[in-house]
Parts: structure tokens; C-alpha cells; sequence
């Protein structure tokens, strides 16, 4: 085969030959080229921005109760917002107020970057109510919310969400202590030895006692050393009485019979259960002797256990 003037020419740098495979080379070339631009045309175009910040509820209408002081109360949930495709950062701050406040002086929750969602419990929520936003107890007061997001592009830039209202009634909240005293206790009348009542795990309003009590009189108060206020006997054996005043009736629970009693108390719903139980009056047995590990020792007398399925069988091991 006869090849006629090979000649080298530059294409692109690359040294190929004139014949009709650099022909080739060069349209393949080419043909590379335009595909490369427009994968890369079509990648720009398909982009997709966010849209405008929203903000949420999971509630409008609340009505809170002191038994579900651990609960979530309401969740705010807001979407992204956009930084208009410039891949700059964005972080939040959600904003809460009294309706007509316009914001004047909220509550601000700096959430941060990439946190989308706060929620409250139904005790900081009623505690916000009450002490920051001048609430009343029992009366529905509308929060207005908002959240600002700031796009960390040079030189920043804001958005805000639109404002989303909901209506929260608040409680008065109970005590969260409760003490039993009086003259059927083993602490008398001496408020300032008055014996705890035990809240309960679920539901911080229910307050338990177990415990001896004698022929006699008790009440209860709310505060070591304090007679006021106080819950006393209402209207039966089964009911309590808030009472903050001397000027109210003084009425008291009274024992007729000595025992061991397990008393439960509510104070949102005002009523007392007490229930006798079948066991010694006493949870503590001491034994002394010479034929005890201490002797007559009577200070150093040595204890039996007792029994917690049957608290009226005490037990002394032999080791």
C-alpha cells in the first residue's frame, strides 16, 4: 500500500496523521466534546430549590393538665426555606409571643443549623404561660410563633416564616410536696416534723402514704413547718379541702383504730382513699439474750429482717 504526504498536524496538542483515520479521530473528538457540554448544561438546569420557609403545629387548641406535666404539649415544625441555590448554610430561631405583642419581646429558641422541629411539655409550657406572658389559670391565651432563618451567604440574608397562632389554656399548678402531721402520727402536731408522702411516678398531683398511725387526728400541709395552706377533711371521709385561711374550718381525718394504713391522696381531683391493712403495726423486731449474737446488749440489740411479702414474719439468719 502507497501512503502519500504523511505529514504530522497539530490538533489540540496531539500530533495526527492527515489521513482519513485522523478524520475519524477528530469528528470522535469533537462528538466527545459537545456530549461532555451538554450533560453538563443539563446537570445546571436541573437543579431544584426549595421553597419559601412554612412553619407548624401539632396542636392549635390546648388545654393543659398538671397530670400530664411530662407530655409533650405542642411541636413546632418548620421546612427548610432556601438559600436560592447557593449552597450557603442556614440556621433558625424560632420566635414565641403574646398575640398583639407583634414580637415585641418574644421568646427566642436559637435551634441552630439543620434542626427543623421544638417542642414543649406541658409543664414549661403552662410555667411560660403563667410567669412570662401574664396568663390566668383556667382563662385560653393565644401565642403567636414565627421562625427567622438566616443564609450564611456573604453578605447574609434573612427569611421569615409566616405567623402561626395557637390557643393554650394553663392550669394552676398544685404542690409537689405533701406532708402528713397530727396526733395520730408518730410526729404529733410539730409541723416541722411532719412526714412525706411519697408523689406518685406517673402522676405528680397523687401523693402516697404508708405508714402506723394511732387513735387520733391528722391533716396535711404542703410545707415543713408551715400550717398554711393546707388540706383538710371535706365534705366526707373521701374528700380534701384546700384551706389558706385561719378564718376557714379546721376540719381534720381522725383514726379510731390503731393500724398500719395505706392513705392516697389526689389533689387536683380533692379526694383521699385510706385502707387498713392486715400487718403489725410496727416493721421493726430486735432481738436480745444471751442466747442472741449481742447479748443483753440492749443498744446493740440485733435487728430481724422482715419479710416484704409478708410484713408480719420476721426473720433471724444463722450464718
Amino acid at each position: 500500500m502507497k501512503i502519500n504526504n504523511i505529514l504530522p498536524i497539530p490538533v489540540q496538542g496531539i500530533n495526527v496523521l492527515k489521513s482519513g483515520v485522523s478524520r475519524i479521530l477528530t469528528i470522535t473528538l469533537a462528538g466527545m466534546m459537545i456530549f461532555l457540554l451538554s450533560c453538563q448544561k443539563e446537570e445546571v438546569t436541573d437543579i431544584k430549590l426549595a421553597g419559601p420557609l412554612s412553619l407548624s403545629s401539632t396542636s392549635a387548641d390546648l388545654v393543659l393538665s398538671q397530670k400530664n406535666d411530662a407530655n409533650v404539649a405542642v411541636t413546632f415544625n418548620w421546612t427548610t426555606g432556601t438559600n436560592n441555590g447557593t449552597g450557603a448554610s442556614i440556621s433558625y430561631v424560632l420566635q414565641i409571643d403574646k398575640e398583639g405583642n407583634n414580637f415585641a419581646n418574644p421568646k427566642a429558641f436559637d435551634m441552630g443549623k439543620a434542626v427543623y422541629t421544638k417542642s414543649f411539655s406541658v409543664y414549661d409550657l403552662n410555667l411560660s404561660l403563667l410567669e412570662e406572658y401574664g396568663a390566668i389559670a383556667g382563662v385560653a391565651s393565644n401565642l403567636e410563633a414565627r421562625v427567622i432563618a438566616t443564609i450564611y451567604t456573604s453578605p447574609e440574608s434573612q427569611q421569615t416564616s409566616q405567623v402561626i397562632t395557637i390557643k393554650v389554656t394553663p392550669y394552676e399548678p398544685v404542690s409537689k410536696t405533701l406532708y402528713i402531721f397530727g396526733d395520730a402520727t408518730p410526729s404529733g402536731w410539730d409541723a416541722n416534723k411532719a412526714i412525706a408522702l411519697t408523689p406518685d411516678a406517673d402522676d405528680p398531683t397523687v401523693f402516697a402514704f404508708r405508714g402506723a398511725l394511732g387513735n387520733g387526728s391528722y391533716k396535711f400541709i404542703i410545707t415543713l413547718g408551715q400550717l398554711l395552706p393546707s388540706y383538710n377533711r371535706g365534705a366526707d371521709d373521701n374528700h380534701i379541702v384546700f384551706r389558706t385561711s385561719d378564718s376557714e374550718p379546721d376540719n381534720k381525718f381522725t383514726i379510731s383504730e390503731a393500724g398500719v394504713y395505706n392513705i392516697k391522696v389526689s389533689l387536683l381531683d380533692l379526694t383521699i382513699k385510706t385502707v387498713k391493712l392486715d400487718v403489725p403495726v410496727y416493721d421493726h423486731i430486735y432481738m436480745v439474750g444471751d442466747a442472741s449474737p449481742n447479748g443483753w446488749d440492749i443498744g446493740n440489740a440485733t435487728e430481724l429482717i422482715q419479710d416484704p411479702d409478708n410484713p408480719a414474719i420476721f426473720t433471724y439468719i444463722i450464718f
